[in-house]
């Protein structure tokens, strides 16, 4: 899983988000035996440009680090609260190799995002909230019972995010921001 965070833009947001992105991560990787994560790379744990260590990484090894990260996940998680080039690319990364990706956000999102395929945009009102739904949605039987892919489905006018044989777009409508 690659999990994209605004790094750069709004320093005060990263360093106000850090300890709920770290909580979700965490939360992840801790589920139990078959359903956990093998890896979820998250940026603002290795190449945030805010830390107190500096990485060793210039702009073109970062974004070559960044950029195979992507293609190579499962499934994107990003963090759309704040507007980011570096997030916008990773997505639209994803979106060129067919990835899945679960956004959020308590505020205003781009309409390029919402309405792209590939992707679902959720809302929520608290970070626990947010933490809990995604831990619902990341815990599965297994990855070979429940992978995470796009399919088109007669319902949604765009290809929607599925996990095995449910579709997220239906199961979360209550919360997903409006297209």
């Amino acid at each position: 899983m690659y999990f994209a965070t605004p790094l750069t833009t709004d320093p005060a947001y990263t360093q106000s988000m850090k300890p709920t992105w770290h909580s979700i991560k965490q939360g992840i990787e801790q589920l139990e035996g078959r359903r956990a994560w093998k890896q979820v790379y998250a940026p603002f744990d290795q190449t945030d440009p805010h830390s107190k260590t500096p990485d060793a990484l210039d702009s073109y090894k970062l974004s070559e680090l960044d950029h195979v990260s992507v293609l190579i996940a499962e499934l994107g998680l990003c963090d759309l609260n704040r507007g980011s080039n570096g997030v916008g690319r990773e997505t639209e990364l994803g979106l060129i190799v067919g990835e899945p990706f679960i956004g959020f956000s308590q505020s205003r999102v781009s309409r390029m995002d919402k309405g792209s395929p590939c992707i679902i945009v959720l809302s929520y009102e608290t970070p626990s909230e947010l933490r809990d739904t995604l831990l619902e949605i990341f815990d599965r039987k297994s990855p070979e019972a429940e992978p995470f892919y796009v399919h088109r489905r007669h319902e949604h006018r765009l290809q929607t995010v599925m996990k095995g044989d449910t579709c997220l777009n239906c199961k979360y409508k209550s919360i997903i921001h409006p297209a």
